[in-house]
């Protein structure tokens, strides 16, 4: 079967992440942000010294003194968090551009919530279709730590599968499965089926894998990942064998309802010839 989308494949990939964050950034400047950073420790050392002293630590138990320290240390870390806070409400209202201007502007100090911020805004490229910037943020050394490799490995993944970079996919899907697989909730089926679709599986181009999932739908969720793959992939005649088979449980979803209908109208405006 020939695919007809292929070539689209930036537009689609980026609309499989509905939710996930006007001043240039330098990218060299993040990715050396711990050495960068020594400037703004010793400002923050400073401010928390003077916050030490103006304390009245005479009379207070052990408990009382490291209750005292932890909230002046979660005062002076409050704003960053408030920053973080706001950049995702961005994203999870669709607003990308102010997300990724708000994300370019901030500078964070702690070195955990700086990588955070910075998968938040490799996020709004990647559904920008900037499919470079992404990278070369993703491409920092720091995400390849065992703390934040499993947070980004699947964009970095997609951004393999954009890129048809047959090397770089295999290493990631392979990489990002043994990494992630323990807290999946749907057996990793998004990335294999895309994988195996993607380099040619002759099973997978013939819609089997489609037809085994469909074996099994147990869950909205899985339904949804189910229809996904069909419509992505310019293989929705595939599922039409089983629609009529879906639960009445995944009609009280809404977003199941959008994704069937969607579907359905696909497959009456563009027939496939199986």
């Amino acid at each position: 079967m020939k695919s007809r989308r292929w070539n689209t494949w930036p537009f689609l990939l980026s609309t499989t992440i509905a939710v996930l964050l006007t001043l240039s950034w330098d990218i060299n400047s993040w990715a050396a942000g711990a050495k960068a950073g020594t400037g703004r420790t010793k400002s923050k050392q400073a401010k928390l010294q003077e916050s030490f002293e103006n304390q009245e630590w005479q009379g207070l138990s052990l408990e009382e003194v490291e209750e005292k320290i932890q909230q002046i240390e979660l005062t002076a870390r409050k704003q960053d968090f408030l920053n973080l806070l706001e950049a995702k409400n961005y994203l999870i209202s669709g607003q990308v551009k102010r997300a990724q201007f708000f994300l370019e502007k901030w500078r964070p100090k702690g070195v955990g919530i700086q990588m955070v911020r910075n998968r938040y805004l490799a996020l709004t490229y990647f559904i920008q279709d900037r499919f470079t910037e992404m990278t070369e943020i993703l491409d920092n050394k720091y995400f390849n730590n065992v703390t934040y490799y499993p947070q980004v490995c699947l964009l970095k993944f997609m951004g393999a599968l954009v890129a048809k970079s047959q090397g770089k996919l295999k290493e990631e899907y392979y990489t990002c499965s043994d990494e992630t697989l323990h807290f999946s909730n749907s057996d990793h089926v998004w990335p294999e089926s895309l994988y195996k679709f993607a380099t040619g599986d002759v099973y997978s181009l013939k819609g089997r894998d489609l037809g085994n999932i469909a074996r099994d739908l147990d869950s909205n969720n899985l339904i949804r990942i189910w229809m996904k793959l069909g419509l992505y992939t310019n293989r929705e005649a595939y599922l039409e064998p089983f629609l009529q088979q879906l639960p009445g449980e995944a009609y009280q979803s809404h977003k199941t309802r959008e994704l069937l209908s969607t579907t359905v109208l696909v497959m009456r405006k563009r027939p496939l010839n199986l």
